[in-house]
């Protein structure tokens, strides 16, 4: 929820800084959307640049700002999430990844929601196992 909130208001600050109307607007809209696995990210970036084509009428800027803005999500939500849940859950970030495409591919968007939870579950499980080959799954699982 912080790495949201942290990316709605860095998106209102560009946002203002940019000119557009509304920043405040925008960034809330970006820390409810981000929420929504996969399609959320792609709702807060297009929301504000169609914001932007139609107050400037300037595909040069829209373009730029989408592109600030999917730089900054890129970064939050790509490498800098991944590493906090997984150094609060003890997992390997490039592990929650590969979670949320596998669990994804196998329930979709709901197996995206689900994904950190039943990987974590997983770990515990094996990591209370005796099996010595267990216990090197478990280890590579942890950072």
């Amino acid at each position: 929820m912080l790495i949201n909130f942290s990316a709605g208001i860095i998106v209102t600050v560009i946002l203002s800084i940019f000119g557009v109307d509304f920043p405040i607007i925008w960034g809330m809209f970006t820390f409810l959307f981000n929420f929504i696995p996969t399609i959320g990210s792609a709702f807060a970036l297009a929301l504000p640049v169609l914001m932007v084509i139609i107050q400037f009428g300037s595909l040069g800027y829209a373009l730029l700002v989408a592109l600030v803005i999917a730089g900054i999500q890129t970064l939050l939500f790509n490498f800098i999430e991944p590493a906090v849940v997984g150094k609060r859950l003890n997992l390997n970030p490039l592990l929650i990844l590969l979670s949320l495409l596998v669990w994804g591919y196998i329930w979709g968007i709901v197996g995206m929601l689900l994904s950190v939870p039943l990987t974590a579950i997983i770990k515990i499980i094996i990591s209370n196992s005796e099996s010595r080959d267990l216990q090197f799954i478990s280890d590579l699982m942890s950072k």
